[in-house]
């Protein structure tokens, strides 16, 4: 995402759309839906695309507040076991505020498995 985002001009404010490469079967509208439903929140910086899995192992869990909002992706091997009883997953398909992702892209980490 960070050399992707060295490619696009330092005063874009859009919407950037990020997918990992090994999503089988993704098509345009599903793209387009994610990009004009992260268009419906004016204040937006993240939309992320999720799905329910009967076996959710090997997958990053979703972590919502009582209001539903997202709080945070934890990935399988670094999930708590009430993580891992969760059974919404990450797509790896993610809509974000172009500003919001350039300011937080120096943050990440590799501290986790």
């Amino acid at each position: 995402v960070a050399a992707g985002m060295a490619a696009i001009p330092a005063d874009f404010s859009g919407t950037v759309l990020v997918t990992t490469s090994d999503i089988p079967l993704l098509d345009a509208d599903t793209l387009r839906e994610v990009v004009s439903r992260h268009g419906m929140r004016p204040r937006a910086a993240v939309t992320v695309l999720t799905s329910t899995a009967p076996d959710p192992t090997g997958y990053g869990r979703i972590v919502r507040n009582d209001d539903g909002e997202v709080l945070r992706i934890v990935e399988h091997k670094d999930a708590s076991e009430d993580e891992r009883a969760i059974d919404e997953v990450n797509s790896g398909i993610y809509a974000f505020d172009a500003r919001v992702l350039r300011d937080k892209l120096g943050e990440l980490g590799t501290d986790n498995s």
